[in-house]
């Protein structure tokens, strides 16, 4: 219905399937990676997986769940092998057995969230670059509340009024409160220059959701060498979502596309 004889979209962060924007705008004509634009457009940074390993305990708890889940969803997959995964949520929602493989996922999920082991790497890391301002990425809210409870400092979510937000971002900015947890809500908006320290203690595995989160503390500055650091489980889940997300700064990609209307 565009009355234009031609089209141009501009976006930093395209998401993962660009099949509708192709559809809508016409293939891509240019991109431009993270790495590209370090030193220019975005400040200098470096990378950094820091592998967790789970206690005794809790890995002998994970593969429980595990394998509790697995089992539900197996058996899910044979009656349905084209089903997406919404449609088992709803599905399992109506059964016992089907309520019990999301419970275990649930559990297992929070389990990986924030172990012991994700405790001790953030507050070392915290330590090391302390006088640094630095954002804390979390999965949820519950792990953002859990560190800010343990750690002091402020978490951001959802769930807290606008006007609070408003307040600890200024204080952050100033350097008063050097330090703020969230799970989504400084994903985008959100410039800092000096915030030059980013911690993903859990998060989704989308590439485009990476980018924005660590793009916080990608404002350049000069003299600036911005670290991110990303927290992992190691032999879990969590090592798949590390391997998506770590093509997006090595090809997290700004795009132009165009097309004739």
């Amino acid at each position: 219905m565009l009355v234009a004889p031609a089209r141009l979209g501009l976006t930093a962060t395209p998401p993962d399937d660009v099949t509708a924007l192709v559809r809508h705008l016409g293939p891509v004509v240019y991109a431009l990676t993270v790495a590209d634009l370090a030193g220019d457009a975005l400040a200098e940074h470096e990378l950094i997986s820091v592998p967790i390993a789970l206690g005794s305990a809790e890995r002998q708890r994970y593969r429980e769940l595990r394998r509790r889940f697995a089992a539900g969803y197996a058996a899910f997959q044979r009656r349905m092998p084209d089903a997406a995964w919404h449609e088992f949520v709803r599905t399992s929602s109506q059964t016992i057995e089907g309520r019990a493989a999301l419970a275990a996922w649930r559990e297992y999920r929070a389990l990986l969230a924030y172990p012991e082991g994700k405790r001790a790497a953030l507050r070392e890391i915290l330590m090391q670059h302390r006088g640094s301002r630095a954002l804390v990425f979390t999965a949820d809210n519950a792990t953002a509340y859990a560190i800010a409870r343990e750690l002091l400092v402020m978490p951001i979510t959802c769930e807290i009024r606008r006007s609070e937000r408003s307040k600890a971002i200024a204080r952050f900015r100033s350097g008063e409160c050097p330090v703020l947890v969230s799970s989504q809500v400084l994903e985008e908006g959100f410039d800092v220059p000096d915030a030059d320290v980013a911690v993903v203690v859990g998060g989704p595995s989308s590439p485009r959701r990476f980018v924005q989160r660590v793009g916080r503390v990608l404002r350049p500055r000069d003299g600036k060498h911005a670290r991110i650091y990303e927290l992992a489980v190691t032999d879990s889940a969590e090592v798949s979502y590390v391997k998506r997300r770590r093509a997006a700064l090595g090809g997290g990609r700004a795009l132009v596309q165009g097309g004739a209307s």
